[in-house]
């Protein structure tokens, strides 16, 4: 045996250990959710009716709960703001104020530094990236940009604290046929599974378990966040853990709709 072959045979085997671990996984996953799911997941997650409050919608979501936390303050923002339509005017909004943390504070009852820069530093990014698109409107453009994304582009964003959870969640908002890897979608392909995943472990199963089963990536991602994170099949939108504003989502007219 040559050095090469010492040197690339471990490499091989590997590899090949990797692969059989990865379809024993989703093998599992698959099984799992034949059984957590008899009928087919029709449930979507909603989008909001213009692109800044998908942002908010999507910043607002990291590790908060999504009905007690997010969804009121969105809604809150677009009733006092109706005017606030476009990424641009909601970045001028910000502007307004001495820092995006007073900001944060004064629209959206929210005191945290890092998550307003976050806020931002997701508006730059989207106005950017959004021009090498032709659609006639921003959401247009926006949507051809989700759908056109990798989850490995989240990388490019370097966007402190947000990571391919969040931006998996952004392309969904924009339409987006895709899975988010966040702590309830881990925590149930991991139990599926019989060991701890990575996002990006989770997010590749939950690919070939969806494509297996010819269930909509979507779908399939809204019905695991409803069971876990609320204990029901098909709840609304995704992305959740901790922090209060109620005990009961604003009550009101739905400012959303369902994406066909």
């Amino acid at each position: 045996m040559n050095l090469v072959t010492r040197i690339t045979e471990p490499s091989a085997v590997s590899k090949t250990d990797s692969l059989n671990n990865f379809d024993h996984d989703a093998r599992l996953l698959i099984k799992t959710l034949q059984h957590s799911f008899p009928t087919h997941p029709e449930g979507k997650p909603e989008r909001w009716l213009v692109p800044p409050l998908n942002v908010l919608d999507c910043v607002l979501s990291l590790n908060r709960n999504y009905d007690n936390f997010c969804e009121p303050r969105v809604k809150r923002f677009q009733e006092q703001n109706p005017e606030v339509d476009s990424l641009a005017r909601l970045l001028r909004l910000i502007n307004t104020y001495p820092t995006p943390l007073e900001f944060s504070i004064k629209e959206l009852n929210y005191r945290d530094e890092k998550r307003a820069a976050t806020l931002v530093g997701v508006l730059i990014y989207l106005l950017k990236v959004q021009t090498d698109y032709e659609g006639s409107s921003e959401t247009s453009r926006l949507t051809e940009w989700a759908n056109l994304a990798q989850p490995c582009d989240y990388e490019r964003l370097e966007i402190r604290g947000f990571g391919l959870s969040g931006f998996q969640y952004l392309r969904m908002l924009f339409g987006a046929q895709t899975v988010k890897p966040d702590l309830h979608i881990c925590r149930f392909v991991a139990k599926a599974v019989g060991h701890a995943v990575s996002d990006t472990q989770a997010l590749a199963l939950l690919e070939v378990a969806g494509k297996d089963l010819g269930w909509p990536l979507s779908a399939l991602d809204y019905a695991i966040w409803g069971q876990r994170a609320r204990g029901a099949v098909g709840a609304p939108p995704p992305l959740v853990c901790g922090g209060l504003v109620s005990s009961t989502p604003a009550k009101g007219p739905s400012l959303k709709f369902n994406p066909h």
